[in-house]
């Protein structure tokens, strides 16, 4: 469906972004700026999160609900 192609749309920007956010932080470590490393840490795990809970949703519509259980299980331990 279309809400399912948007959803897995927003699932590769996310890990687009997520990518970024990783580079940025392991720049931060190499400069010892513990500080911002540990936030960019935080902002990785709500990128998680948000990419688990879309997962979810398209699982949930393939009435594969096991996945679905695991990715929302994933999603809280990002929180």
């Amino acid at each position: 469906t279309r809400d399912e192609e948007y959803q897995k749309h927003s699932i590769e920007s996310l890990k687009s972004i997520k990518s970024r956010i990783s580079e940025t932080k392991k720049k931060a470590i190499s400069e010892d700026n513990e500080k911002d490393a540990n936030i960019l840490l935080s902002a990785e795990f709500v990128v998680d999160a948000l990419i688990y809970e879309l997962t979810m949703w398209i699982e949930l519509k393939s009435r594969d609900y096991a996945k679905a259980w695991k990715s929302i299980f994933c999603c809280f331990g990002m929180l």
